[in-house]
């Protein structure tokens, strides 16, 4: 019975650490990093705003989806263009494209690592010259970098825009990014 008391506790904490409200406290995380979860069809370029306006280095970019409408037969030459890109190495994981013979689309899915203002530029640009839409209709999530012990203070002043779903240090139990 203890155990599933503990169990209940461990659950509860998880599933709690990343809300409106959220603040440094019981578990751990790591120093100086903020989790921002946007609401759903949020624009790159607001989420990209969000971080500059802040002052916050931008980090990492989870998860961005795009439609284009190339012919299959360009998806060798998408991945050599985006292969070009080193924010779309993130260590885990790069970029995925896929072609959806129903709707005579590409897709392409991207998570964005280190995006310096150039960076963000970058995609910018080459989000206008390959004509991608986004097809955003899920959560994205921000991790950005904000002075160590500070990270309370940064959390209050993200969770003031209307894009922000959440934002909470990064970990509370478990490191999520």
């Amino acid at each position: 019975m203890k155990h599933l008391y503990l169990l209940a506790a461990a659950t509860f904490l998880l599933f709690a650490a990343c809300h409106k409200k959220s603040a440094p406290g019981a578990g751990s995380y790591v120093p100086g990093q903020v989790i921002v979860g946007l609401n759903a069809n949020v624009p790159i370029e607001s989420a990209f705003a969000l971080a500059n306006n802040a002052g916050t280095p931008l980090l990492n970019v989870n998860f961005y989806g795009y439609t284009s409408h190339y012919p299959a037969d360009s998806i060798s030459s998408l991945y050599t263009y985006l292969d070009s890109k080193p924010y779309l190495d993130t260590g885990y994981t790069k970029y995925w494209i896929r072609y959806d013979s129903a709707s005579s689309t590409i897709g392409v899915g991207a998570m964005f690592a280190n995006m310096t203002i150039a960076a963000q530029e970058d995609w910018i640009n080459t989000k206008k010259q390959l004509a991608l839409t986004e097809s955003n209709t899920g959560d994205v999530m921000l991790l950005i970098l904000v002075p160590v012990g500070q990270e309370q203070k940064y959390i209050n002043i993200l969770q003031e825009s209307p894009i922000v779903k959440y934002a909470c240090v990064n970990g509370t139990g478990a490191q999520l990014f």
